[in-house]
């Protein structure tokens, strides 16, 4: 819940830079976060649903994330199933969006897989492989999980050029501030990597083996950047590699 937080924050960089300022819904806003109180998630629904029809239209990158996250929200408090539906609903999402708004849908939805793992952790670690089928994540082994996140938070950092000139200090105010943070997280590619790297630290996310796995002990790998860049690896073992990168 921490994390989502911090993504829900993020979206008001967007709000208060020149380069995204837009139309906020301030009005619109607080009709679903009254009718939210009232416990009639339905009706703040129809209004969430607009927001998002007109913010995708424009692309409106802080009230596109904002809706998509608050209808996350909104169906969670109603649907037994509410996460595979948030995931389902995030993937569609991310087909519409671009980037920067795509980037953090990405992060988003690698952080719902994981949590989809986390919540049902003791039934998933007793599949095999063998038992999975390929659109229903309701099947999925762990392996199969860990990759799909893998491939989000990747994504999550794709053009990064247009991330690295998203700057996070107007947002400065309004987060707990670790020292540091200034110089290593200044812009929102860094956000997205540090949300990355924390994944990748969790002991589970490294608890699936192949037979073939990829190490980095090949002095080549530690070759001038030239030489480096010059080298043809090739490794059956994609996940491992890919989150080494």
């Amino acid at each position: 819940m921490k994390k989502i937080i911090l993504i829900a924050l993020i979206i008001f960089i967007f709000a208060i830079n020149p380069v995204f300022a837009q139309k906020d819904y301030a009005r619109e806003w607080e009709e679903v976060d009254s009718l939210l109180q009232q416990r009639l998630p339905q009706s703040a629904e129809k209004i969430i649903d607009d927001i998002y029809r007109e913010t995708l239209a424009q692309n409106n990158v802080a009230q596109l994330v904002k809706a998509h996250l608050y209808r996350a929200y909104s169906l969670n408090s109603r649907e037994e199933d509410s996460l595979v539906k948030r995931i389902a609903e995030t993937e569609d999402a991310i087909t519409k969006s671009s980037a920067p708004a795509g980037n953090i849908l990405h992060s988003i939805a690698a952080e719902f897989y994981w949590n989809y793992y986390t919540q049902n952790r003791w039934r998933i670690l007793n599949r095999t492989a063998t038992e999975t089928t390929p659109d229903d994540i309701r099947t999925w082994d762990l392996r199969r999980l860990v990759e799909k996140c893998v491939e989000h938070y990747s994504a999550s950092l794709s053009e990064p050029e247009t991330l690295q000139k998203t700057a996070l200090e107007p947002l400065s105010a309004m987060l707990q501030k670790a020292n540091g943070s200034e110089k290593y997280r200044p812009t929102l590619f860094d956000f997205l990597a540090f949300r990355a790297i924390e994944f990748y630290d969790q002991n589970d996310a490294g608890l699936t083996q192949p037979a073939e796995r990829f190490s980095v002990n090949d002095p080549r790998y530690f070759a001038r950047a030239n030489d480096f860049s010059a080298l043809s690896i090739t490794t059956s073992d994609t996940l491992r590699s890919n989150s080494e990168r």
